[in-house]
């Protein structure tokens, strides 16, 4: 996860100013095999979103 202004585009797309700070985060999804299968790549307005880790 990492966190970065918004592109002109990003941030029409999310209703935000331009250069309000995003969160992003990359993933891939293996099946069974280890065989990479999915990329994702989302982002998130900083200022709406609540990260919360369990163990």
């Amino acid at each position: 996860m990492t966190a970065r202004p918004a592109g002109v585009e990003e941030a029409q797309k999310l209703d935000l100013a331009p250069g309000r700070l995003l969160l992003t985060v990359e993933s891939i999804n293996v099946d069974p095999a280890g065989t990479p299968i999915q990329f994702t790549r989302a982002a998130f307005s900083a200022d709406r979103t609540e990260l919360v880790i369990e163990s």
